[in-house]
């Protein structure tokens, strides 16, 4: 593997995040830190590298996306790749019915390529394809991770340019609930080693025009806030060997109050139905699983809380 380096001593403040400091109190010079590993001077910074320092790196002081740019994907996966030991518990999950193990058998095989997860929330739609996507990684069967959503507000404001820090970090507030699933079987550090590494990227809808996914597994959380040419656009990003997850709750629209505003999950929905009467050849690809409220599974209330707010998941054909 090739070495990597990391300065020790700086004339720049070092920050207090800094892997430095999981090795030993900063003190100028940390002994333990250094054990094991080369020294070189250039100017006056000191520099101690060694092959074992390639998961730290690639979190100090440099954002995901910066390294990423820099750094070979296809060279690294097999050193960035994610095992069975880097996980705090097996991605195992259960179907807790019908739906759901229909959802997660369309998921775990590499056809269809593209599935639609729609309905009411707290059913496992993000929850199931999160801990798919895991568990691909650590098969082996995928070699790259895609997450994704609109960056809209649920009162309808949208933007990230204000927001401080990285993409990734701006990205952060929108992609919790995909997050908090991943946090479950792997740590805050090894997420984001891989996405230093380019094994998981976190990409903005926006951001996506021009882009090819290959060997892929592409999340694309609450889409019923994407735009008909948003959507169109997401589509047609797949590359070979890749499977595209669309997961949203149409009743759950923030765009509504936009004027002239169409959900482009709906409108496409509604070309899946109308190719189903005329093009069936043309969706044999595709599969839509749509779940209702009595598919909730997070907590009994929410089915009241539905009731209260006249909200309803008629079951679909």
């Amino acid at each position: 593997m090739q070495s990597r380096i990391i300065p020790l001593i700086s004339t720049r403040p070092v920050p207090l995040f800094s892997p430095l400091f999981k090795h030993a109190p900063f003190v100028g010079v940390c002994s333990s830190f250094m054990k094991g590993k080369s020294k070189r001077k250039t100017g006056n910074m000191y520099y101690y590298y060694g092959s074992d320092d390639e998961d730290d790196l690639s979190v100090y002081g440099r954002s995901p996306t910066s390294l990423g740019a820099s750094t070979s994907y296809g060279a690294s996966f097999q050193d960035s790749s994610l095992s069975k030991r880097d996980c705090i518990k097996e991605a195992i999950l259960k179907p807790r019915n019908e739906k759901q193990r229909q959802y997660m058998s369309s998921l775990e095989e590499l056809h269809p390529t593209i599935v639609i997860a729609t309905g009411a929330a707290g059913t496992g739609k993000t929850m199931i394809a999160c801990t798919v996507a895991i568990k691909k990684l650590v098969d082996g069967d995928i070699q790259k991770l895609v997450i994704t959503r609109p960056m809209v507000n649920v009162d309808d404001g949208e933007g990230i340019g204000f927001l401080p820090g990285s993409l990734e970090e701006k990205c952060a507030p929108w992609l919790a609930p995909l997050t908090d699933v991943f946090y479950k079987y792997i740590s805050p550090q090894k997420f984001q080693a891989l996405i230093a590494k380019q094994v998981i990227e976190i990409c903005p809808l926006d951001m996506m025009r021009g882009r090819s996914f290959e060997n892929s597994f592409i999340i694309v959380d609450e889409a019923q806030n994407c735009s008909t040419t948003q959507m169109l656009m997401l589509l047609t990003r797949i590359g070979n060997n890749s499977k595209l997850i669309i997961t949203g709750d149409p009743m759950q629209y923030d765009r509504a109050r936009v004027a002239g505003s169409v959900n482009g999950l709906s409108d496409f929905l509604r070309r899946i139905e109308d190719s189903e009467k005329y093009h069936p050849e043309r969706i044999s690809d595709i599969q839509a699983v749509h779940f209702t409220e009595d598919c909730i599974v997070r907590h009994p209330i929410i089915k009241n809380i539905l009731k209260m707010y006249d909200v309803s998941y008629p079951p679909r054909a």
